[in-house]
């Protein structure tokens, strides 16, 4: 072992300094006022800067949250940090009391203890021999460990003896001590004992002959006491915090032993033949769920929370049964006490035939109507057990939904508005995310209804790499989820949800028609509702996984050798829950459980708006309003207007799910007949139907607008979501459509739905200023991107209706942030990088004439040709959607750069970027087949040699890419332009070429038919082409058909309604609105500036 292993004894002593680094920096200030010691001026100051530097004391707001809350000027918050152990240990005139339990502790063995833990098995050897070599480490804890059993153990006797229970008193002892906390554990020490493993290898230290034998060697140094308590001493926080996780372990145990004996009559089947508490997480001192099962095999559950909401949520299914469902739910025996409570397990069966399955599943629907009513939460895959022809919801925690309520001034953002509206919040309903960042790209979807195993987990985790050997180290990475018992199975197989959307609609419509026409029996006076009325129930503010990811930091081996470290990291919390009325205590709550190793709970009455955390703070006035009243109101808004919005959402939310060929999504239509003549009035009618839409389905705040839409969130991954800021789907591009429909029809609701969606965007802008980075998951640059905040949009909507302000706000707050992130930018692509930033850029230079902006599209336009790699012929780009080959086309390939080159081009005057736009060309070119219309599909996944007629992937979108430089007369770049605009018009023309009919899919912009349309009407102009007007014609005539007969076919699988521009209904209008008025509305696809020429009056 290293040689600064200093072995001193085997006893700790509490008088030595080190371990009062340990100490909390509120401890330290309780235990005496002024720090003992001075540093001078210059020392202080120095430590101030270093600690304002460091998130998160560099947000201001933060920093004097966190002196309030200590009660210190900065300067005197400063000193604390620079106090060394003698000079913190000089603070207390006795050891804290965790520290007073350990003084004299014998770190080697203690027969007493140790015989305990031998005889009740505690140190059983692991199943998974991998796990059994490196449970090894965990020899450095055995003494606490061991002296936790021993308590426990002694008090489970106790406890036995005192409630005369006819428990054997030494098996519950030996099924309680088995439960000891070693995944908890492991994780706290894991970390430190690894980075002594490699210290010591790297030092040499370690004897035998390869790496298994080094850290079988290192494992068995930790049961020296010496040398563990060495270790120890390093890490003095370590040793506090695994102290404190056994006796909080200790503590839940011997709670739960009570339980056990003061239930016994109620509860009792027997012997006991095992018990485990590995289900869920742990919050409130250690607290969570436990399973009993007997010696007969019977299995019962025990949950350390009362369980009166359980129990008034059978009654309510009991109710339902009563009225008429069809088919009946199911009902759980429950056993309530005021804190705790015991519930029949629910063993997962298979179905025996499809009726069964289809019955399952519309009882979800029908369960999906009373979560909705009742503002469920939470309901994903671990909460849902499917149990032969029933799905069973076992554990209501989260009923009652209502939000925190905002500080007076805040904004009133939509999003979260625009989920709790709908039944997606109950958790129930498919949600796949795909984190911005992953290479794979590969949706996770952990919802109650949908969920498989074997998926990769939504972000990724802590796991070790060359385990059990001494070049073990922490790596993290995507792993496999689990087993699940949430979906039926039928002749071995697991049944896919998505195959039974219409059973899970027809019980969710039986359910939800009931509820509206009883709507008096349930949320009227004396209704079932009043049942719930004193009922506790968990308020959820955060992701259990954002908890357990941020305790796991918390552990680094950094953060362990003094507390104030570990302190100013959980100070982090402090800067969230800024906007809301009882942030700040909130915030303190939050970080009190977390420093005591718990996943924060918050928990409130149904009628009341206070909050109770789990550390036994009383928060007052916290909610916006009490669980009941939200409720109510959610029960007495039920309408039929509201039932096809979560018909919609429901359909949608499957749809996402079942896209494994986008193409083969769509329905599929056939328009026959000669075309005929539509009119400018018919067009505007049909896109005032849209705008119409758009204006009703909105949902609005005081400060905020938004809708609910499908986007993709990768390759083959759709989900449904509150729209973005972004052009692509988000709220921009729908503003785009509604200004200019106001504009050519004169309607006001129109132009003001598109300045409420202008006044958000500013919101969103000016909060981006503050940010350090783009919030996670949110797609950073480009036509989806969230920093872009809409600046095409707001070009156009400047030089339209010369209100400047928002594109004032883009300059100011966006211009500079894009600045950063430009340095960063990975992708060059129009639709998520470089390129689509150039084209908003090009767009506000051409309106508002700036330094700032030109500067920066010129660093856009530089980067781009940086990022072009040269190929056979020409040049082109890689991007994360492209394999190993890069792309050509529109969205994410050649043709995308060479646009928003040609764009800021054309809006400087320059010819500075022409070289690098014939060079994309000639990439592109050279992928031409013989024989084949057309350019190739170069995506991952796309057969060999297969084209698409598309304006994002294929030959509409590289014409519309050349018809820019094909403007410039003469000039080489338009020549080679034309000769491409000619090669695409007859790709497409082929496409086309069944001359008695038209094959429509979609009709969306971005990959649908009005694409085409509007690349045929820029061609036939471009090159004076009579066939492309000619099959323009026969295209609009298809389009009006389809729409008129079917509605307005999305982009998106199964062609459902989506408000959205690219792929949506806001694009079909303005395909419309282009059609009707095309000397008014700019070519979107090519992202023309405005032509419109109000400029900035300044």
């Amino acid at each position: 072992m290293p040689s600064d292993l200093d072995v001193t004894g085997d006893h700790l002593d509490a008088r030595t300094s080190e371990w009062y680094l340990a100490t909390r920096l509120g401890e330290r200030l309780a235990a005496h006022g002024e720090p003992p010691t001075a540093l001078g001026d210059d020392g202080v100051s120095d430590e101030l800067a270093a600690l304002r530097d460091t998130f998160p004391y560099s947000e201001d707001e933060t920093f004097a949250a966190v002196l309030r809350g200590h009660g210190l000027t900065p300067e005197g918050f400063a000193r604390l940090f620079r106090e060394t152990a003698d000079e913190v240990c000089g603070r207390f005139k006795r050891p804290p009391v965790w520290l007073s339990r350990l003084d004299g502790f014998p770190w080697g063995s203690d027969p007493g203890a140790s015989a305990a833990s031998r005889t009740l098995g505690v140190w059983s050897p692991e199943a998974d021999p991998e796990r059994q070599r490196i449970s090894q480490l965990l020899r450095f804890v055995r003494p606490l460990v061991d002296r936790g059993v021993e308590t426990m153990a002694t008090g489970v006797r106790a406890v036995v003896r005192a409630f005369g229970a006819p428990v054997d008193a030494d098996r519950l002892c030996a099924l309680l001590a088995r439960t000891w906390p070693r995944r908890a554990m492991t994780r706290l020490v894991l970390r430190v004992l690894i980075l002594e493993l490699n210290i010591a290898r790297l030092r040499g230290r370690l004897p035998g002959a390869d790496g298994a034998e080094r850290f079988a060697a290192f494992a068995s140094w930790l049961s020296d006491p010496g040398r563990a308590l060495t270790i120890w001493r390093r890490y003095p926080t370590l040793l506090r915090e695994c102290g404190a996780l056994v006796d909080a372990w200790v503590t839940a145990r011997l709670e739960s032993c009570e339980h056990l004996c003061a239930d016994w009559d109620a509860i009792g089947r027997g012997d006991l033949a095992d018990i485990s508490f590995d289900v869920g997480d742990s919050h409130r001192g250690g607290r969570s769920v436990g399973i009993v099962t007997f010696q007969g095999g019977e299995k019962i559950v025990y949950k350390p929370r009362s369980l009166r909401v359980d129990e008034h949520f059978q009654t309510l299914l009991a109710w339902a049964n009563d009225e008429g469902f069809e088919p009946g739910f199911p009902t759980l025996e429950l056993v309530c006490r005021d804190d705790h409570g015991w519930s029949e397990f629910v063993t997962p069966s298979a179905c025996s035939d499809t009726g069964q399955v289809e019955r399952f599943y519309r009882r979800h629907g029908g369960y999906l109507a009373l979560a909705h009513a009742l503002r469920a939460t939470d309901l994903h895959f671990e909460n849902v057990i499917a149990a032969g022809e029933s799905p069973y919801l076992v554990d209501l925690e989260a009923l009652f939904g209502a939000e925190l309520r905002r500080s007076e001034g805040a904004a009133d953002e939509v999003t979260s508005r625009l989920v709790m509206s709908t039944v997606l919040a109950t958790g129930l309903l498919p949600n796949p995310v795909v984190r911005l960042g992953d290479a794979d790209q590969v949706p996770t979807d952990l919802s109650g209804i949908s969920y498989r195993p074997g998926q990769l987990t939504p972000g990724q985790v802590p796991t070790w790499a060359d385990p059990a050997t001494d070049t073990m180290r922490i790596v993290h990475r995507r792993m496999r989820t689990g087993e699940s018992r949430n979906a039926p199975n039928l002749a071995g197989e697991t049944v896919r949800p998505a195959d039974h959307v219409e059973d899970i609609v027809a019980g969710f419509t039986l359910m939800y028609r009931m509820v509206e026409g009883r709507k008096s029996a349930l949320a009227g006076p004396g209704g079932l509702l009043e049942r719930f009325r004193d009922d506790s129930v968990r308020r959820v503010l955060e992701a259990t996984e954002t908890y357990s990811s941020f305790l796991w930091d918390s552990y680094h081996p950094n953060l362990l050798r003094n507390a104030v470290d570990r302190d100013q990291y959980l100070d982090r919390t402090f800067a969230r829950f800024g906007s809301h009325h009882a942030g700040a205590a909130v915030a303190a709550s939050e970080r009190r459980q977390l420093a005591d190793g718990d996943v924060p709970l918050f928990t409130s009455s149904v009628d009341g708006r206070g909050l109770l955390g789990g550390d036994g703070t009383v928060i007052d006035d916290a909610l916006e309003t009490t669980g009941l009243r939200a409720v109510r109101e959610r029960v007495l808004g039920f309408s039929p207007t509201d039932m096809r919005h979560q018909q919609w959402v429901i359909t949608s939310a499957f749809a996402c799910t079942a896209v494994e060929s986008l193409d083969a999504s769509w329905p599929v239509h056939t328009v026959t007949g000669a075309a005929h003549a539509v009119s400018r009035e018919s067009l505007v009618a049909r896109a005032r139907r849209i705008g119409d839409t758009l204006v009703t389905t909105a949902v609005r705040t005081a400060d905020d607008i938004g809708w609910l839409g499908i986007s993709p969130s990768g390759p083959l991954a759709w989900r449904l979501a509150p729209t973005s800021s972004g052009m692509y789907s988000g709220a921009a591009g729908i503003a785009f459509f509604l200004l200019h429909l106001g504009l050519v029809t004169g309607a006001a609701s129109y132009t003001e739905t598109a300045a409420d969606v202008a006044r958000s965007l500013a919101r969103r802008a000016r909060r981006l200023r503050h940010l350090p980075a783009p919030p996670a998951g949110v797609p950073a640059l480009g036509l989806t991107g969230e920093v872009d905040c809409g600046m095409y949009f707001a070009a156009h909507w400047a030089a339209a209706t010369g209100d400047f302000d928002l594109l004032a706000e883009l300059t100011a707050d966006v211009v500079p942030r894009l600045d950063r992130a430009v340095v960063d930018a990975a992708e060059p692509d129009l639709v998520d990088g470089l390129a689509g930033v150039l084209l908003g850029l090009s767009a506000v230079q051409a309106v508002l004439p700036s330094d700032s902006v030109a500067d920066l599209a010129t660093r856009c336009a530089d980067a781009l040709v940086r990022a072009g790699r040269p190929q056979d012929a020409g040049v082109g780009w890689n991007s994360q959607v492209a394999g190993d080959r890069p792309l050509c086309g529109m969205a994410h390939g050649a043709s995308g750069v060479a646009l928003a080159l040609s764009r800021w081009s054309a809006v400087m005057g320059t010819s500075r970027y022409d070289e690098t736009v014939q060079d994309a060309f000639r990439y592109e070119g050279s992928l031409l087949a013989p024989g084949v219309p057309g350019w190739p599909d170069l995506r991952p996944g796309a057969a060999e040699g297969t084209t698409m007629t598309a304006w994002c992937h294929g030959a509409p979108g590289i014409g519309i890419a050349r018809s820019v430089p094909a403007a410039r007369g003469e000039h080489p770049t338009a020549v080679a332009a034309l000769a491409d605009l000619g090669i695409a018009l007859d790709a497409t023309a082929a496409h086309y070429a069944d001359r008695s009919a038209i094959t429509v899919r979609n009709l969306s912009l971005c990959h649908g038919e009005l694409g085409n349309l509007e690349f045929l009407l820029t061609a036939s102009h471009s090159l004076d082409n009579g066939r492309g007007r000619a099959l323009a014609e026969r295209l609009i005539h298809a389009i009006c058909v389809t729409l008129d007969e079917h509605g307005p076919i999305c982009g998106v699988p199964e062609g459902l309604s989506t408000p959205g521009l690219m792929t949506g209904v806001a694009g079909i209008g303005y395909g419309l609105l282009r059609l009707a008025e095309p000397e008014r509305t700019p070519v979107v696809l090519s992202f023309e500036p405005p032509r419109l020429r109000r400029r900035w009056p300044g």
